[in-house]
């Protein structure tokens, strides 16, 4: 399960349980509350409801689960094996 928090309001291209694919647009970042400019809360969750981190690191797993942003237009590239 992925969590997106911040989306502009009226933005959301997707609903609740949808399957979308790598590149499919889910929304436009924006800013609520105190921030000061636009971000993108991220969280990603297993079967079971754990929190994953999807960062490579010493402060995480060794692989990341991050696509390069290669694509001129912003869109992942490629990524390798499927996750």
């Amino acid at each position: 399960t992925t969590h997106y928090l911040h989306l502009q309001m009226g933005s959301v291209a997707v609903e609740e349980g949808q399957l979308v694919a790598m590149g499919d647009p889910v929304g436009r970042v924006g800013s609520s509350g105190r921030s000061s400019m636009p971000h993108l809360h991220l969280t990603l969750e297993d079967a079971e409801g754990s929190r994953i981190d999807p960062y490579a690191g010493v402060l995480s797993q060794p692989e990341t689960w991050w696509c390069e942003q290669v694509a001129a237009d912003g869109l992942p590239g490629p990524c390798g094996e499927a996750r």
